[in-house]
C-alpha cells in the first residue's frame, strides 16, 4: 500500500501530466493556425506522449493499491505572441514537471517508498531529455523570430517527428 503523502503527489502528477497533454494540443492548434504544420504536429506527437506518462503513473499506482483520482483540469494557454513565447511557454513548464518529479521522489525516499522511487528513475531521465530537447527547440524559435525561412525551415524539420510510441509497462 502506497504511503498517501506519496499517493497525494503521484495523483497530482498524473494530473499535471494530463495537463500537459492538454496545453501540448492547445500549442498544436496556435501552431495550425500559423500554417506551421511541422511544430502542430510536434506538439500532437508530444501531447499523446504526456498522456502516456499519466497512463505510467496511473497504471503503478493501481498496482501499489492507491486510490487514483483525476481532478479538474484548467483550460491551457492558447494565446501566444510568437512561436518562440509557445516553445517558451511549453519549456517552462517542463521544467515545473522536472521540479514536481524531484519532490516526489524525495517524498517517497523519505517514506522509503523504493518501488516508488525506482519507477521515477524512468521519470528523472526522460525529465533531463525532455528539458534538453524543449529548451533547444526555444532557442532555435528564439534564433528564428519573425524570420518565414527560417520558421518554415525549423517547422520542415520538426515535422519530421514518428509518433510518440506507447510506453512499456
Amino acid at each position: 500500500m502506497l504511503n498517501d503523502t506519496v499517493a497525494e503527489k503521484l495523483n497530482a502528477q498524473i494530473n499535471s501530466e494530463l495537463f500537459a497533454s492538454h496545453l501540448y494540443m492547445s500549442i498544436a492548434a496556435y501552431f495550425a493556425s500559423l500554417d506551421l504544420t511541422g511544430m502542430a504536429k510536434w506538439f500532437q506527437a508530444h501531447s499523446i506522449e504526456e498522456h502516456e506518462h499519466a497512463r505510467k503513473l496511473f497504471n503503478f499506482m493501481e498496482k501499489r493499491g492507491g486510490r487514483i483520482t483525476i481532478g479538474k483540469l484548467d483550460a491551457p494557454k492558447a494565446e501566444f505572441d510568437s512561436p518562440a513565447d509557445a516553445w517558451k511557454t511549453a519549456y517552462e513548464h517542463e521544467k515545473h514537471v522536472t521540479a514536481a518529479i524531484h519532490d516526489i521522489f524525495s517524498a517517497a525516499a523519505e517514506a522509503r517508498e523504493y518501488g516508488t522511487t525506482a519507477m521515477l528513475q524512468w521519470f528523472l531521465e526522460e525529465q533531463v531529455e525532455e528539458e534538453d530537447t524543449f529548451r533547444r527547440n526555444y532557442k532555435l524559435a528564439l534564433a528564428a523570430g519573425d524570420d518565414e525561412w527560417n520558421l518554415q525551415d525549423m517547422d520542415d524539420r520538426l515535422g519530421q517527428r514518428a509518433p510518440a510510441p506507447m510506453i512499456e509497462e
